[in-house]
């Protein structure tokens, strides 16, 4: 017997997405952070990077997919890749090692002083703690764990613990607060995701938190088009497996659905368009249409940043974004046409994504032993 195990975190049935952004930028969001030693004059952007030296990451913990994934939604969408940096890879080891010693009295992205694998109290402190010289763009994390009796179900497979790190980075895509920040232009990325088991009686518990590390590099606004009236949808044209749905979201003395519980009753992929630094955009109208039937997919929200109940945690007015009512079919070609301003002026962009499996709120199964 096969059923979906949901990764727990805290008191929640589900893996524990949490952003942070900010170090960096005019777009008045987020948290902030000094001018590091060598950055250039704020506000200054650097071209989009087109490609990057290739990574390292291991497929032993399935990074070396989640990069992929990563990378190939950035560029595909005009946002630049990102490349591995070894100080921001340090900074995020250094920090999940933190979450799963300090697991149960855990503070998203704070870490306390003297606690045990302490190295920074904000995401700044912990970067240039581990040698990065350059902006601190943000910090990305999804904190998972299980517990499980192993007299009674199977474990995880290897395949389904490797699969936690690229799910992860699908699902921050589409969670809002993560995925304005992991659009913000980053230059530099650090990964980690660490596994940890322990075994005491019949409980078996798993921690495997992945935790993403953004770098501006020399740059305040990191990576940007020359174009300065450019307007980037993400998804975009030609993008393919996308997440269907948004499972869940932290965000700290907020709610992203407010009296939704979304692990349940999850909205759809949602759809961002960003303005360039400096700008605002406001999306006046948005359709979604399900390609192979023609039906128009149900709005949930649309937000701007001036009507965003979670401003504390936006990124900032060149960003807004649109929550479809209910979660997308997988595999299922969609048709997006949005419209707009951009500091007035007005917008329209019109085009075609896919979304690819909807494995829930967690990759991982158990099997009830005989």
């Amino acid at each position: 017997m096969k059923a979906k195990l949901h990764l727990i975190a805290a008191a929640s049935l589900s893996a524990l997405l949490v952003g942070c952004g900010g170090g960096g930028g005019d777009d008045g969001g987020g948290s902030s952070a000094v001018q590091p030693p060598g950055s250039t004059t704020p506000g200054e952007s650097l071209p989009i990077q087109t490609s990057v030296p290739a990574a390292t990451y291991s497929a032993a913990d399935g990074l070396d997919r989640a990069y992929a994934i990563l990378n190939e939604g950035l560029t595909r969408c005009g946002f630049g890749a990102v490349k591995q940096n070894a100080q921001l890879d340090a900074a995020a080891a250094n920090h999940a090692n933190y979450i799963i010693k300090n697991f149960f009295s855990y503070v998203v992205h704070k870490e306390t002083p003297g606690a045990d694998g302490f190295t920074g109290v904000e995401y700044w402190d912990r970067h240039a703690a581990a040698g990065y010289t350059g902006w601190p763009f943000g910090e990305i994390e999804a904190v998972n764990y299980l517990a499980y009796n192993h007299e009674l179900i199977n474990p995880p497979t290897q395949q389904q613990m490797q699969d936690v790190a690229s799910w992860s980075v699908k699902s921050l895509f589409v969670a809002p607060y993560h995925g304005m920040n992991m659009l913000k232009g980053a230059v530099d990325v650090g990964m980690a995701a660490p596994l940890f088991a322990s075994e005491s009686g019949n409980l078996v518990e798993i921690f495997k938190p992945v935790v993403i590390s953004l770098g501006a590099g020399p740059a305040m606004n990191g990576q940007q088009p020359s174009n300065p009236d450019e307007i980037r949808t993400f998804p975009c044209d030609g993008l393919t497996d996308v997440a269907p749905a948004l499972y869940g979201e932290y965000v700290p003395n907020g709610d992203v659905a407010p009296g939704r519980f979304l692990n349940i009753n999850p909205t759809g992929t949602t759809i961002y368009v960003a303005a360039m630094p400096g700008k605002t955009v406001t999306i006046t109208s948005a359709t979604i249409l399900e390609v192979p039937t023609g039906q128009n997919v149900p709005i949930y929200a649309i937000r701007n940043y001036a009507n965003d109940p979670n401003q504390h945690v936006h990124p900032g007015p060149r960003f807004a974004y649109v929550m479809p009512d209910r979660a997308l079919l997988p595999d299922t070609q969609y048709q997006v046409m949005v419209s707009g301003n951009v500091d007035g002026k007005l917008f329209s962009r019109t085009f075609l994504f896919r979304t690819g499996a909807d494995i829930g709120p967690s990759p991982l199964e158990f099997s009830l032993k005989n």
